[in-house]
């Protein structure tokens, strides 16, 4: 993996996990209040039925005390699950490194790749050129100098029946293909045909 990309993978994986962290203690926080607002309730429920005005107000001033807490902890736990966990200039910093980093390896690989397509082209032409003249000795081979009748043309193929000939074109064609993708032919400032299908 690229440094700069491993580096800032990290410092996500880092960032999520103090988040985690202090989301966890939020909702520990939470459930405490909710058992305390639940305790303080039945606190004043147990007041009203003695009719005892200090317990209720006590046990009143501690639910309405809870259910705030309840309120913080829940409008804190809704930004820790769906706001932003760094400021915008520090994401738009690591997103461009992480750009800038696939970009410069995108480059290097280019060149490495289209060393090695140059070097498929420069083996496909040469092999081109032997077929070519291997066929044109089979042929002088075959017809002027044995003087073999080579039966009726093929109208499919264009070629006699029993003429001797290279027929196996699979590699050159897998060369053809590769050295005529669009992005090879751009990068070596060939012009592009788009076919579509």
């Amino acid at each position: 993996m690229n440094k700069t990309i491993k580096t800032l993978t990290e410092k996500a994986g880092k960032i999520l996990a103090a988040r985690d962290a202090q989301l966890q203690d939020v909702i520990g926080r939470l459930e405490k209040e909710r058992a305390v607002a639940l305790e303080q309730k039945k606190a004043m429920d147990a007041a009203a039925a003695a009719a005892d005005t200090a317990a209720f107000r006590t046990a009143k001033a501690a639910y309405t005390e809870a259910n705030e807490n309840i309120e913080m902890f829940e409008a804190s736990r809704e930004v820790m699950e769906s706001g932003p966990l760094v400021s915008e200039d520090e994401y738009n910093d690591a997103i461009n490194a992480i750009i800038d980093a696939i970009d410069a390896e995108h480059k290097q690989a280019q060149k490495q790749i289209f060393a090695l397509v140059d070097e498929i082209k420069s083996i496909s032409d040469n092999l081109k050129t032997t077929i070519d003249d291997g066929n044109a000795a089979l042929h002088k081979w075959q017809i002027d100098v044995y003087r073999d009748d080579l039966g009726s043309m093929s109208y499919a193929t264009g070629i006699y029946i029993k003429e001797k000939k290279w027929r196996d074109y699979a590699l050159l064609d897998f060369a053809d293909r590769v050295t005529n993708q669009a992005v090879y032919r751009e990068y070596k400032g060939l012009p592009v045909t788009y076919r579509f299908s």
